[in-house]
This record gives C-alpha cells, sequence and structure tokens, in this order.
C-alpha cells in the first residue's frame, strides 16, 4: 500500500530536494529525529563482513553514507542512485577522502544500459537500501539484481515492513485488513461497510497520522511489502532467503509516544535498546518499520 501513485519524477526531485540535508535527517539522532537508518547501515556493514564479502555493488547508494563505512571497512564498493543530488552529496564525500570521484554515479535499477555497466564485474554482494519500496515493477528490479549477482553472491534487500501496519492503529491498520482480510471476505457490500465501519470505530485515530516526520511515504509512492512472504518472493530470481534482520524498532504503537514527556523518554530508551542487538528478534516482525532479507544466488 502507498499513498501517493509511482510517478519516477517526483522521487527523484522529493531526493533531489532533501539531498543538502539528507544525513542530517537520516543518520543523525536528534530529539526530534530517530534517524534509524544508522542502524541498517551498522547491520549491513555487520553481515557483509560476516560473510566475507569483499565486492561490493550498492544500488541506490544516495549521499554515500552507508557506503562509505564499507569502504572503511576495506570493501570495494561501487554505486548509482536515481538522484544528482543525492550523487553531488556522495561525490563530496569521495573528494574528502582522496577516492575516485567515479564510485558513485547516477543510474536506474529499472535501465538496463545501468545494469550492463555493472553485470561482468563479479559482485560479491548487491544491496539495494530502501530502493525497491520505491519502485512499482519489481519483477524488473529484482531479476536486475540476480543478473548482476555471481553465482553464490548474496542480495541484502531493505524493505518497508507492511506487518508493522497491524500495531500502529491508525489508517494504515484499517488498510491493512481492507487489502489482506476484508478483500477476501465473501460478504454482501452492506455486510462490508458495516464491518470497516466498526472496524474503524475501534480505532480511535483512524485518520492519523497525515504527515510523517523525517518519511517520504506520505509524499511520494513508498510500497511496504510483507516479511513472511518475501522470502518465497524472491526464489523465482534464483534467490534463497538465507536471513532476516529488523531496525527501526518501535517499543509500542507510535501515536502513544508523545503522551507525556515521561513516556517519549521511556518510548525512546526502550525502543533503543532493541536495536542491533535484537535485530534477528521475532518481535521486529511487528514492532519494525523496516526489515533487511539476505538473499544468496543459486
Amino acid at each position: 500500500m502507498s499513498d501517493k501513485p509511482h510517478n519516477k519524477e517526483a522521487l527523484i526531485n522529493w531526493y533531489n530536494e532533501h539531498s543538502d540535508y539528507y544525513d542530517e535527517e537520516t543518520f543523525v539522532p536528534t530529539p526530534e529525529s530517530y534517524a534509524g537508518d544508522r542502524f541498517r547501515a551498522t547491520l549491513v556493514c555487520q553481515v557483509l563482513q560476516e560473510l566475507g564479502c569483499k565486492r561490493v555493488l550498492d544500488i541506490g547508494c544516495g549521499t554515500a553514507y552507508p557506503a562509505m563505512e564499507l569502504i572503511e571497512a576495506g570493501m570495494e564498493v561501487r554505486g548509482f542512485d536515481l538522484s544528482p543530488g543525492m550523487i553531488s552529496q556522495a561525490k563530496k564525500k569521495l573528494e574528502q577522502k582522496g577516492l575516485p570521484l567515479d564510485t558513485f554515479e547516477v543510474g536506474d535499477l529499472l535501465d538496463p544500459d545501468t545494469i550492463a555497466r555493472y553485470a561482468d564485474q563479479e559482485w560479491d554482494a548487491v544491496i539495494t537500501n530502501g530502493v525497491v519500496s520505491y519502485i512499482e515493477d519489481t519483477d524488473t528490479a529484482h531479476r536486475h539484481v540476480s543478473q548482476l549477482l555471481k553465482p553464490g553472491g548474496y542480495y541484502l534487500g531493505a524493505y518497508a515492513n507492511r506487518l508493522f501496519d497491524l500495531t500502529t492503529f491508525n489508517r494504515f491498520t484499517l488498510q491493512f485488513f481492507d487489502d489482506y482480510f476484508f478483500s477476501e471476505v465473501d460478504c454482501p457490500p452492506d455486510m462490508m461497510d458495516q464491518l470497516r465501519s466498526e472496524l474503524r470505530g475501534m480505532i480511535s485515530n483512524p485518520d492519523a497520522p497525515e504527515f510523517i516526520e523525517f518519511s517520504a511515504r506520505p509524499e511520494i509512492y513508498l510500497r511496504s511489502d510483507n516479511p513472511l512472504t518475501m522470502g518465497k518472493d524472491l526464489e523465482a530470481y534464483g534467490l534463497t532467503q538465507k536471513d532476516m534482520l529488523f531496525y527501526k524498532f518501535h517499543a509500542w504503537p507510535p501515536l502513544m509516544k508523545n503522551l507525556s514527556p515521561e513516556i517519549l523518554e521511556a518510548f525512546n530508551r526502550n525502543t533503543y535498546a532493541y536495536e542491533i542487538d535484537r535485530a534477528r528478534d521475532w518481535r521486529g516482525y511487528f514492532l519494525c518499520t523496516t526489515f533487511i532479507i539476505v538473499a544468496q544466488k543459486s
């Protein structure tokens, strides 16, 4: 489910507009920002090191904040991103480190010409940090990921977690029931309308949130996926699930975190306690907004 229809130009424009301060919003924690993607960068680096990956292709590399962590860990990394603004920020990091500026470039996972430039380079790992969630044509995206990997190579893909909608008790929960439960029920239309109305009455904030701070979800196409079925979906592309990790935990439903300053402090403290060390905890299926699937190419 996405709030907006897919629009590639809107996606590029959104990231161009945010590129100058993207790192501060996304990776630097403040009292206003959880900056949960920094946990993703740490987890991806840890997993790649555990798997012994040396040559890594970062699709949707953005400002190269995560990629620079991989480079500092001794990996050979290349990357591309749709947004020229984000690549401009990535090249600034390369320049500061004295690294080749062509390490990162503008490119498109769905573009055959982009894929052709990288397809014969024997990648140990391909990573897509949240990229596929912004793509409607997931078939082409996953087919190209598999094409880029060498046999035995690993795919690490981060996706928005649809199961989290079950614990938000807001408009996303209503949409989840519509998409996965009510759509399968054999009932007359007037009965379905009654069921939807009753469910809406059980939720005290059925129209919230109107705006999600530091998130693109209400503004551009951003799809969420089911971590329970993702492994099966990837098998069609010769990719076998080996692991599942979670990040961006929530200690309790987000609409409850601002009931008081004391509750907000407890929310943040307990939420942080889940990150990294509990990345493989089963509660992540329901408490996290995002998951990382690790799959190996046969």
